[in-house]
């Protein structure tokens, strides 16, 4: 998407079981993205949407909604001729922990 992503995962818990927080790593992840797309562009300022929304999710019905939102939402955009052909879209199909 132009101005924000989509991201789904398993969050990895800490030595103590408390789950990593999500907050740090997207501001962090969205600092150095939008340095290098400034740079590839040539150009400065603002990339990304400022505010991020995370939830957890805890059932699998719910997780199959998401993901059906996260792949078809650039077609609804009109930026793909089909859902899965949007050319951003990556999908794995099992943890890669």
């Amino acid at each position: 998407m132009p101005e924000h992503v989509h991201f789904g995962g398993w969050i990895l818990r800490d030595a103590e079981g408390y789950p990593f927080e999500i907050s740090p790593m997207m501001k962090s992840n969205k600092g150095k993205s939008a340095l290098a797309i400034n740079r590839a562009l040539g150009r400065r300022g603002k990339v990304w949407q400022e505010e991020s929304f995370d939830h957890v999710l805890r059932s699998d019905e719910k997780l199959e909604s998401i993901i059906d939102y996260i792949v078809e939402n650039p077609h609804k955009r009109g930026l793909s001729s089909n859902a899965i052909s949007y050319k951003w879209l990556w999908v794995a199909s099992e943890p890669l922990v």
